[in-house]
């Protein structure tokens, strides 16, 4: 597995928190390196021992922030029952950019 440079570079390996990075990780070596879009079955996602509630959380977060983008697309076949799942996709361009800053509350 192959990281970019703008996780260092540009700092986001201090400006993720855990989750996300742990969550960013887990994408990039589902992706091994491919521009697409990847669902991650629950089967999978346990080998990697990621909670459930992170998985959300981070995916979330790490889509306010344009780093990863998630769509909803259907699975199984025309007679079975159409259940959306999650495709996400890591934003490599985006990792080449600075983050923007947290404003404090």
């Amino acid at each position: 597995m192959t990281l970019p440079l703008g996780l260092w570079k540009q700092g986001w390996i201090l400006d993720l928190s855990a989750a996300e990075l742990a969550l960013l990780l887990v994408l990039f070596d589902v992706q091994q390196g491919k521009d697409q879009a990847r669902y991650v079955a629950g089967s999978d996602r346990a080998a990697y021992g990621l909670s459930a509630d992170t998985w959300t959380k981070a995916t979330k977060t790490l889509g306010e922030r344009g780093l990863v983008e998630v769509r909803r697309v259907p699975q199984g076949g025309e007679f079975d029952y159409r259940r959306m799942r999650n495709e996400c996709k890591i934003n490599r361009n985006r990792l080449g950019l600075p983050p923007v800053l947290h404003e404090s509350s």
